[in-house]
């Protein structure tokens, strides 16, 4: 061996300073806000006047409105509703909600548009699972006469 020869370290990885990584972070978390809030403004927003009118009709119900199709499905408008009671099918508190729905919906929005609309009455009890009642309505039918339709209508206890 010859001592004259110079030693050669080995490589160095490649570093990026730790500002450009906590810039990276910040940048990438505006952009998922503003995916977040195109997607809202885009699906969502075309529901807040009816989810107003609900909540101004049912206060502390927390609605949710969604609609659309789904997988070649029909054109769905959800609500869903929160009660501080067990739902049950024939609860008269959960009869007199469905119409009252019903009518706010007609009045918010373009319901020829869709084809079903499913209302979810649920309520949610401390450390139990939540208690739903789905009910669908045929929006055709829904149109030309609302209390013929509604007891129609399929309801299911989930």
């Amino acid at each position: 061996m010859n001592s004259d020869s110079p030693i050669e370290a080995p490589p160095q990885p490649l570093t990026v300073p730790g500002k450009w990584v906590v810039i990276g972070v910040l940048l990438f978390g505006m952009l998922m806000a503003g995916g977040m809030w195109t997607y809202w403004k885009l699906n969502l927003a075309p529901f807040f006047p009816l989810q107003k009118a609900l909540n101004e009709a049912f206060p502390k119900s927390s609605p949710r409105v969604d609609g659309g199709r789904h997988k070649n499905g029909p054109v769905i408008l959800r609500i869903a509703l929160h009660v501080d009671f067990r739902p049950e099918p024939t609860d008269p508190r959960v009869l007199a909600m469905i119409p009252k729905v019903v009518e706010i919906a007609k009045r918010q929005i373009k319901l020829e548009s869709y084809e079903v609309l499913e209302v979810y009455v649920v309520s949610r009890e401390a450390e139990q699972a939540p208690v739903r009642i789905k009910v669908e309505l045929p929006v055709p039918e829904l149109l030309k006469d609302p209390a013929a339709a509604i007891p129609k209508g399929k309801w299911t206890k989930i």
